[in-house]
């Protein structure tokens, strides 16, 4: 059996290894660049990743590769009893050659598909099992050593751990989707009651405008629900995958709105501890929500008159031109053409 390993060279690899890992978010990828890594690095002919399922603990394959970075079609050729000693012991496993081992040469799969070598390591995370990783070469006999077993055990440690990084980033990812999902149904045109002529005129008007980009205004008195209309424009529209960024002008005073707009850079005035981002900036690529628009002060609707035609602001205390591209909807309970006068 060869020494494929000095401790200089393991701990290189590793090194590289989790670099590599610690880049890819795709627990699909994740998993081929994983048993891909493992079986080059040790000179295994095939590997596989087998994970428990977290609610009924069924055991899964997730993912099969061999040496050529190609999937393997047939599952059944992996030695179960193997996998099932290591689940069961919660400790690594070598065998130099699994048709004279005591322990699996009564194996029907090792007989049947000539396994010979064999390793496999539990993951592990904070001492909660998972799933497995296993190598093996149908070829000949003491493929892997010692320190092999020692590397992938460290390697099934770093493995583990971005393993289930990648599994609950797209756990989030799905649960966003889904929350999406349910915020559409919610402000979908059944959330806005009444079926009367004005009504009717009004779901005109809204399919008209929901697919366009327009800034829209929204009059009405208080209690009408001009924000449930706002909401529901954003949420069927085409940037409804981006923020929806609601602000009730009459709540805050010239310089505080100003700031709230625009962010502000530290320094710009006291308790500007830090930079800060405006709600142009949170609402880039959504749909930005004046409320009570009327109320804003004169310079501060000229400020905001020329973000929205040229779709450029400054921070507070900064002079570097931003830019962001967002929808704006606004509402207001005066009568516009009055104060307009």
């Amino acid at each position: 059996m060869e020494n494929s390993y000095s401790k200089e060279k393991m701990f290189k690899t590793l090194f590289e290894i989790s670099q590599t890992l610690n880049s890819i978010l795709s627990l699909e990828r994740l998993l081929n660049k994983v048993m891909d890594l493992a079986i080059e690095t040790l000179h295994a002919e095939r590997g596989f990743i087998i994970l428990k399922n977290e609610s009924s603990d069924e055991l899964k394959i997730a993912t099969a590769r061999n040496m050529e970075k190609q999937d393997v079609k047939d599952l059944s050729v992996i030695s179960r009893s193997v996998v099932r000693s290591v689940l069961h012991d919660r400790k690594p496993l070598l065998t130099h050659d699994a048709k004279v081992d005591t322990r699996f040469r009564g194996s029907e799969s090792v007989r049947l598909h000539n396994i010979i070598s064999i390793m496999c390591v539990p993951l592990l995370l904070k001492n909660r099992l998972f799933g497995a990783i296993y190598v093996d070469n149908t070829r000949k006999k003491g493929v892997f050593s010692d320190e092999d077993l020692e590397f992938l055990t460290i390697f099934a440690n770093q493995a583990g751990t971005v393993i289930e990084n990648a599994r609950l980033h797209e756990s989030l990812l799905d649960e966003n989707v889904r929350l999406r999902q349910e915020v559409r149904k919610i402000y979908g045109y059944e959330s806005l009651l009444g079926r009367s002529p004005k009504m009717l005129r009004f779901f005109e008007l809204l399919d008209r405008i929901i697919d366009s980009d327009v800034s829209v205004m929204l009059l009405g008195e208080t209690g009408t629900g001009k924000e449930l209309a706002a909401r529901t424009i954003h949420y069927n529209g085409p940037r409804r995958e981006k923020n929806f960024v609601p602000l009730y002008c009459g709540s805050l005073p010239e310089t505080l709105l100003e700031s709230e707009l625009f962010g502000s850079k530290k320094g710009a005035y006291t308790g500007a501890v830090q930079d800060r981002q405006g709600l142009f900036e949170v609402a880039d690529g959504g749909t930005i929500f004046f409320d009570e628009v009327c109320d804003v002060s004169h310079p501060i609707q000229a400020k905001l008159l020329r973000s929205l035609q040229e779709g450029e602001f400054r921070r507070v205390g900064e002079t570097k031109i931003r830019r962001a591209d967002v929808r704006v909807i606004s509402a207001t309970n005066k009568d516009i053409k009055k104060e307009v006068r």
